[in-house]
């Protein structure tokens, strides 16, 4: 997702701290019940704690 954001903005897109707060990696795992499905056997990219969104 920080990935994603950072091209946005690359792009001219303005981002906000305020548009942030609503995001969540989950929305997809979720249900409306709040719980979480999460495939833990898929592999992740290691976290790039170096990137910075705003």
């Amino acid at each position: 997702m920080t990935r994603v954001l950072r091209e946005l903005r690359d792009e001219g897109y303005s981002i906000t701290e305020d548009d942030l707060k609503h995001l969540s990696p989950y929305t997809e795992t979720a249900n409306r019940l709040g719980d979480y499905r999460l495939e833990l056997r898929k592999e992740v990219r290691p976290l790039e704690f170096s990137i910075s969104v705003l």
